[in-house]
């Protein structure tokens, strides 16, 4: 891997130190999901076994009918 590129990394990953007022990230070569080589995410090189995929977040409506409460109540999920 190259000084300077753009990574994408596991949520909870690493090991962040301050060195000369500096924040610095520690990251085990597992953690790194994939290498963004441009600005587009269509680009990112997924690495080792990684697959990525493109999740749509998905709504329904729950209708609620108590005693003489009429509401309607729309939930939207975004899976990560």
């Amino acid at each position: 891997m190259q000084t300077g590129a753009q990574i994408i990394y596991s949520k909870y990953a690493g090991t962040e130190v301050e060195f000369n007022d500096v924040k610095h990230l520690i990251l085990k070569e597992d953690d790194i999901v994939g290498i963004l080589e441009t600005e587009d995410i269509k680009d990112l090189k997924p690495l080792n076994d990684r697959v990525f995929i493109k999740v749509r977040p998905f709504c329904f409506t729950l209708v609620i009918l108590l005693l003489t409460l009429h509401a309607n109540v729309n939930f939207c999920f975004e899976m990560s």
